[in-house]
């Protein structure tokens, strides 16, 4: 398969996914140090019933393992195991996020973000280490 997105551009794009990954991680860990305030942050008029099942401590946590797995699989020499398994945790995160906002109960256009914006970009990922072309 030689057309957009795959087709050996995991090196390429290697700085960009290492930066998002970078921010997501900092995000995740801003939003887990809110989870100590008196107001939290995740409510499930937002974020829907289902995702407010856990806490929002262990969803920051886990954004912050799966962002950091899948940066520490990006740096040279890439590691496609850590790689493949922190885009697995990611996409399998915004795929009941963005489920929860949309089905039930929270703001749909929360769940349609993270569905449109986070999910493709993960999946990229995913798919250019599954195909094994971090060597240009």
């Amino acid at each position: 398969m030689t057309g957009w997105p795959i087709g050996g551009r995991l090196m390429r794009y290697r700085p960009v996914f290492m930066v998002v990954q970078v921010m997501l991680c900092a995000i995740s860990l801003a939003f887990y140090y809110s989870t100590f305030l008196p107001q939290p942050l995740m409510r499930a008029e937002t974020w829907g019933a289902l995702a407010y099942e856990l806490p929002a401590r262990w969803w920051a946590a886990y954004g912050v393992v799966a962002a950091a797995l899948t940066w520490a699989g990006l740096r040279i020499p890439v590691r496609n195991w850590m790689v493949t398994a922190g885009a697995v945790m990611q996409c399998a995160q915004y795929v009941v996020l963005s489920w929860s906002a949309v089905f039930t109960g929270g703001e749909p256009v929360v769940g349609i973000y993270v569905y449109l914006f986070f999910l493709p970009l993960h999946l990229w990922i995913l798919i250019e280490t599954w195909h094994g072309r971090s060597d240009d």
